[in-house]
């Protein structure tokens, strides 16, 4: 008896398979089915999304040195975003659902 998996015949050989910490690596078992176009954009969309969170990190640094108060509504903003998270909006008339997640 043999256990389901893929086939070992239709493997690449290890020799051939790029890095696993490489770029091509990363793109070869995430974007593999992206175009050059998509994977530009792709690129695009997660450096601006990496700024954003710096610019934000680097505020929020700067609002805790501001004194308590800006470090209180940082919390309490986080806290609220923690527990909306957790209750998806079902759409009306709908199987569908939202979440701050989406």
């Amino acid at each position: 008896m043999t256990l389901p998996g893929p086939d070992p015949q239709s493997e690449m050989p290890a020799a051939r398979l790029p890095r696993p910490l490489s770029w091509r690596g990363f793109v070869a078992r995430h974007l593999h089915d992206y175009n050059g176009v998509a994977r530009r954009r792709w690129l695009a969309l997660v450096t601006a999304g990496g700024l954003s969170t710096l610019v934000a990190l680097v505020s929020l640094i700067v609002g805790f040195d501001r004194g308590a108060s800006h470090a209180l509504v940082a919390v309490a903003s986080l806290a609220l975003v923690a527990v909306v998270a957790g209750f998806p909006v079902q759409i009306p008339r709908t199987k569908y659902s939202i979440s701050v997640a989406d």
